[in-house]
């Protein structure tokens, strides 16, 4: 029996000094592995930081342009409805004022054949295009599309 309890103190001993040894062996790798990692996110964390806040700069500055451009959209999409609104007044006068004007030819009132009925058109289609040529109340560059006509019609509405 005492060869027994010598066999299991030699094993106890043996078990316990192993033990220790992977403690220790343990907590060298974790003082290194500690070190590095910490030595890491030392050199790193900076990094990473400045690198994220050039991500959200960047994403900020898509967000003002993309809020900019479609403010300009906006913008121009306002002043060609103004100018469209300023040529479709002008027209509707130029058309009053050539009714106003225009006197129909005897014989137009009722025209009794189909060759009077286009001769009275033909005159008024003529009349009406040459009181169009000299209308001189048409406003200056407001026809829509064109540039100039924008930013006329942005001035009218603004003021």
């Amino acid at each position: 029996m005492n060869y027994v309890l010598k066999v299991s103190a030699g094993l106890l001993l043996a078990g316990v000094i192993a033990l220790a040894a992977r403690i220790i062996v343990v907590s060298v790798f974790y003082s290194a592995t500690a070190a590095t990692l910490q030595q890491y996110n030392e050199e790193t964390h900076p990094l990473v930081v400045a690198e994220q806040q050039a991500m959200f700069e960047e994403r900020r500055r898509q967000r003002q342009a993309a809020q900019e451009a479609k403010m300009q959209r906006q913008i121009e999409h306002a002043q060609r409805q103004q100018a469209r609104r300023v040529q479709a007044r002008f027209e509707r006068e130029r058309l009053q004022a050539f009714n106003d004007q225009y006197k129909l030819p005897k014989g137009c009132d009722w025209p009794r054949s189909e060759w009077q009925w286009t001769s009275c058109d033909k005159h008024k289609k003529a009349a009406r295009q040459r009181f169009f040529d000299n209308y001189s109340a048409a406003p200056i560059n407001t026809i829509p599309g064109k540039p100039e006509s924008v930013e006329i019609a942005a001035r009218q509405a603004v003021d």
